[in-house]
């Protein structure tokens, strides 16, 4: 689950990437940016796992290791962020409809 903190986050580091003008020190906020999305295992159960809870105070123990980080994974964790984004959009907009169906009986519409 994204936190509050994490999406504040995520919206502030690519407000920063995509900041005009573009300028090539923009980009150093993409090293920040996949140290919020790819944070170190906690705990495995199975096919399910723990992150580590989100701190931007740790970011720095792991940064190293996301400097390294192969066009693979970034390209994956794009694909797979702008599909949940989609998805979790379509479901809101499908409960709201719910919602509104709901209401409107209610009040006899």
């Amino acid at each position: 689950m994204l936190t509050f903190k994490e999406y504040i986050d995520l919206d502030s580091f690519t407000s920063q990437i995509y900041k005009q003008p573009v300028e090539p020190e923009n980009y150093k906020y993409f090293i920040d940016l996949f140290c919020v999305l790819f944070r170190p295992v906690k705990e495995v159960w199975g096919k399910r796992y723990e992150l580590e809870p989100y701190d931007i105070k740790t970011v720095p123990n792991y940064r190293d290791i996301i400097e390294r980080i192969t066009m693979d994974r970034v390209n994956g964790a794009l694909i797979f962020f702008s599909t949940i984004g989609s998805e979790l959009l379509q479901d809101s907009l499908t409960y709201l409809e719910n919602q509104m169906t709901i209401a409107e009986r209610e009040i006899g519409a």
